[in-house]
């Protein structure tokens, strides 16, 4: 059973964090945001430009965009 709210919560936390981090630290922090909260069944991501699961996970984000576009 997913857990919806948990990556609403996660962007959310990303939201506030993200412009406070020095560009190389992005992509590791929210990588373990992301895996924490996906291990603990969050689902439900939105990976639209510029948010936590679009930079955690790319593929997803990239596989979401071309099943978008076909």
């Amino acid at each position: 059973m997913g857990w919806c709210s948990g990556s609403i919560i996660a962007e959310e936390l990303w939201k506030e964090i993200e412009p406070h981090l020095p560009e190389e630290k992005k992509y590791p922090i929210a990588k373990k945001i992301y895996d924490v909260f996906s291990d603990n069944d969050a689902d439900c991501w939105d990976y639209s430009e510029g948010s936590l699961s679009a930079l955690a996970d790319p593929e997803s984000a990239e596989e979401l965009k071309r099943y978008m576009t076909d």
